[in-house]
């Protein structure tokens, strides 16, 4: 009996954690989607989304977000190994050490949160300059506004630890997810038109520029600046030229970089 028990406890927790993932990336993949579509002038009236094309652009945000957790957990690893290294080979009295480690710690974190409240004030200023790194900036000055408010102890004592916990990562997490797809979506108006789109009725090509795919067809960007939504029933076929090697390099894609090259 107790065995069975525990495997219902065990099934209903998986379950639970499945259930609140999936709510939680369907949540947040709205969000991205606002952003996206509020940097294109449009909303969600002007656009015929499903709750799959939701779903599925998780897939766009995902990997980037992944990745930051992944090197965040790779770094502080590192940092930890190294700074119990250090203690252990020289015998370095371990509370003397923290405080050398912590100093130079926070003067950076200092920095780049001053870097990033900068570079909030500059962005719309200078034509969204900073439009690639503007997520950061924004989860890290939600986080530090979040933090600095549930530093009095007051405020932090009326909320349980379990809703603070949610708030200081639900929230600057939402802001970072809505400004990467606003920044996708500035990206989107600055691109040029560079896919063929061929229509069936009436017969022709346009170039274009892919704005979303969509269950029920696909948005697009014509050469004059037009948002245009096409059913998939009028679209014959889609073409696009390969870029170059040197092309699909990340640093050249998001920061034009070295792309000079000749292949």
């Amino acid at each position: 009996m107790k065995n069975n028990d525990s495997d219902k406890i065990e099934n209903y927790d998986i379950s639970t954690g499945i259930g609140i993932i999936t709510t939680a990336t369907f949540c947040l993949s709205v969000v991205f989607d606002l952003g996206n579509l509020e940097a294109l002038g449009l909303s969600f009236s002007d656009v015929p989304t499903t709750i799959a094309d939701h779903v599925r652009d998780a897939l766009l945000w995902a990997p980037g977000v992944l990745f930051a957790a992944l090197a965040y957990t790779m770094m502080e690893l590192m940092r930890r190994r190294a700074q119990q290294g250090l203690i252990k080979d020289k015998q370095i009295d371990q509370t003397e050490e923290s405080n050398r480690t912590t100093r130079p710690r926070w003067l950076l974190y200092g920095l780049l949160v001053g870097l990033a409240f900068l570079i909030i004030i500059l962005n719309p200023l200078f034509g969204y300059t900073f439009i690639r790194i503007m997520p950061i900036a924004t989860a890290l000055m939600m986080y530090e506004i979040i933090r600095w408010s549930f530093s009095h102890k007051r405020v932090a004592d009326s909320i349980s630890p379990l809703l603070r916990k949610l708030i200081i990562f639900i929230i600057p997490t939402a802001f970072f997810i809505y400004d990467l797809g606003y920044a996708k979506g500035i990206s989107q108006l600055i691109e040029q038109p560079t896919v063929l789109l061929t229509l069936s009725s009436p017969s022709q090509s346009v170039e274009v520029t892919i704005l979303r795919q969509m269950e029920k067809g696909i948005l697009v960007k014509n050469s004059t600046g037009k948002a245009i939504f096409y059913r998939w029933e009028s679209v014959q076929s889609i073409s696009q030229q390969l870029a170059s090697p040197i092309k699909n390099s990340y640093i050249c894609r998001r920061f034009n970089f070295f792309c000079s090259f000749n292949w």
